[in-house]
């Protein structure tokens, strides 16, 4: 029990350095996937011709595989499939693609702007990122091929807002369940993915991180 401890505090450590890197000075190492420009017709004056670029923001999203991720029914931890979807609906749903070696395309569904593929093993943190081009809010959209998925499993959706020039998230993948990696966690060995309370002392070792650039 001890070693599990440790290793999800050095995961924490970790998360916590990637974060503020990433809010202070961009993110380095980081695989990039870059949206095409959007433009505007100014129509505010009839003769006008000109065009209106849409500001770009980023959104810095990190991964951490936890220790016991993709478990199986013997205790071994295992290596897992991620999808992140950038969706325009917040109720947009990838669907069932149990076995699917791939993540789903903007090209195959009108919802998604952006979509990455990455293989997330215990132990192991990853971080990604986006440039946008919209000006509306998005939904990032997790999901997760688990051998074995939890009764009330479903992907991991976070809000994107469109006022903010640069978003950090951070999403945590324990046992069969994804959860938002700054809010609070199962700490249980259940196959539940709500099991989790908001008082518990488990959001990144009691240390508040702010990963929304919002002005109040």
């Amino acid at each position: 029990m001890s070693v599990v401890i440790m290793k999800n505090k050095v995961l924490n450590t970790l998360l916590i350095t990637a974060l503020v890197l990433n809010s202070g000075c961009g993110m380095l190492g980081k695989s990039s996937s870059r949206l095409p420009s959007n433009f505007e017709m100014d129509n505010s004056n009839p003769n006008a011709s000109q065009f209106n670029a849409v500001k770009e923001r980023s959104v810095y999203v990190t991964l951490v595989g936890a220790h016991r991720l993709n478990q199986s029914t013997g205790g071994s931890a295992r290596s897992v499939q991620t999808c992140l979807y950038l969706a325009k609906d917040a109720t947009w749903s990838p669907g069932l693609r149990a076995e699917s070696s791939t993540c789903l395309t903007p090209m195959q569904d009108a919802n998604i702007i952006a979509s990455e593929r990455r293989i997330m093993v215990p132990d192991q943190l990853q971080q990604i990122s986006f440039t946008l081009s919209t000006d509306y809010d998005l939904w990032l959209v997790v999901d997760a091929d688990f051998a074995e998925r939890a009764v009330d499993y479903e992907p991991l959706r976070m809000r994107i807002k469109s006022n903010l020039p640069a978003t950090n998230l951070a999403v945590w993948l324990d046992a069969h369940c994804i959860y938002d990696g700054l809010a609070a966690r199962p700490n249980d060995q259940t196959m539940s993915c709500k099991g989790g309370s908001n008082a518990q002392a488990n959001q990144l070792d009691g240390l508040s991180v702010h990963y929304s650039s919002e002005k109040k």
